[in-house]
């Protein structure tokens, strides 16, 4: 056991070491000019991008010299542990991943990048566990009963600035981080309004907040990233979990996404958001360029400077043309419907214990099982930072044990009997 556990930390140390110049989104990221260009087109001519705009931006490491690091590694992980072992397993498929994202960078501006995206990220053509059902009939099913919504949902405007966001955020994160110092920052080169690292959240500089906002963010940007890879971070020998491999993202975006629901801080506007990248992914996949995305959304009234931004999301990477596009954005969504998955069936089959295990870190779903075994062992820890409503879970599983009953129902003839009274009531 003490070999086994020393080559844990050994090839978990040798993964976050191999793979630390990897930053993706920092990879395809846009130059302000090209914003700055296209506003002085008034918004109606897309300027016209080369793979010299991603040369502007040197990775920082030979690709092809780390993908042969991570060869290496994956030779000695299988001299370690076999072909049957589930760390094994696990480390082997995060070198793969690792490689498939160096390849995806190699690519940027190619037909290729998107190739390589759709292994890591998937596509809305990908179909969830029922085999019938894609992730795309998602997004059209949320645009419908957002649609149908009738009443008019109305958020304040945003008053807080950042640097009240920054304090009043802070205090909320240093009564929950009570044994880490977490920081809350102002920064000037993120795409979205919040964004997490290992031990803190960047805020955008130049805007100002909700309350609304600053509740998701406590719990998206805080509880989950900050806190998994704070929990990844404790390990004394599986010290990948605070990295985690491209392929987590889904696990990842769909527990904080669901968090933020299952702890009653999203709101419409935000789901109508997240939905938004599902249905303009598709319409992209579909053969739409930056220009058809970016009218999408102005014609639900976005301003141009975030429609501009939500648009440019998803064709990071590419240059900006029909054909390509980044799809991570998939991740929050389909992860939700991953996530709620599992705790159905955690309370189903009597495995409520498995459910914590979610923050242990940078995790993927499937490895839950490989996790807990690892944690009888006392080889892995219980993760420090866990929302008190995921750690006594009890209010969890009672819901999802009615909600198995709920999906039987066939809320298609439910919602035409309720209009018929509501009619007849006049409501």
């Amino acid at each position: 056991m003490k070999n086994y556990k020393k080559a844990i930390l050994q090839c978990s140390n040798a993964m976050i070491e191999i793979q630390k110049p990897i930053m993706i989104l920092n990879s395809i990221e846009w130059p302000e000019r090209i914003y700055r260009e296209f506003k002085k087109n008034k918004f109606q001519k897309f300027p016209k991008l080369t793979q010299d705009l991603y040369r502007e931006r040197p990775l920082g490491f030979d690709p092809d010299e780390k993908i042969q690091e991570f060869r290496l590694l994956q030779k000695r992980i299988q001299g370690f542990f076999g072909k049957n072992d589930g760390v094994g397993r696990i480390l082997i498929r995060n070198c793969q991943e690792y490689m498939q994202a160096i390849g995806m960078l190699k690519a940027r501006g190619t037909s290729d990048f998107y190739k390589f995206a759709t292994l890591l990220y998937g596509s809305t053509h990908d179909h969830f566990l029922d085999e019938k059902t894609q992730i795309y009939d998602l997004g059209l099913t949320m645009k419908a009963v957002l649609k149908g919504i009738k009443y008019k949902y109305i958020e304040p405007k945003p008053t807080i600035s950042a640097p009240k966001a920054v304090r009043i955020l802070s205090n909320r994160l240093k009564s929950y981080f009570h044994h880490d110092d977490v920081r809350v920052k102002l920064s000037d080169g993120i795409v979205s309004d919040a964004a997490a690292g290992s031990n803190y959240i960047k805020l955008k500089r130049d805007i100002k907040f909700t309350k609304s906002q600053l509740d998701i963010y406590e719990v998206h940007e805080g509880h989950v990233h900050v806190g998994t890879s704070l929990n990844g971070r404790a390990q004394p020998y599986c010290r990948w979990l605070a990295v985690g491999a491209p392929g987590m993202n889904v696990t990842q975006e769909g527990l904080a996404f669901t968090m933020e629901i299952l702890t009653f801080k999203s709101n419409l506007r935000r789901i109508e958001k997240v939905n938004d990248r599902i249905i303009t992914l598709h319409m992209a996949e579909e053969g739409a360029d930056f220009m058809d995305i970016f009218r999408y959304y102005r014609k639900k009234g976005i301003p141009e400077r975030q429609a501009f931004e939500r648009t440019h999301r998803l064709f990071r990477g590419t240059l900006g043309k029909a054909g390509s596009v980044f799809t991570k954005d998939i991740s929050y969504e389909r992860g939700f419907i991953a996530v709620y998955n599992f705790l159905s069936l955690a309370a189903s089959l009597g495995i409520p214990h498995l459910i914590p295990f979610l923050f242990a870190g940078k995790i993927v779903l499937t490895d839950l099982p490989v996790l807990s075994d690892l944690y009888q062992e006392k080889i892995l820890t219980y993760p420090k930072y866990v929302p008190e409503s995921i750690h006594d879970s009890k209010g969890l599983i009672c819901w999802m044990a009615y909600s198995k009953f709920l999906n039987k129902l066939d809320f298609h003839k439910i919602e035409k009997n309720a209009i018929q009274i509501l009619k007849k009531n006049r409501l």
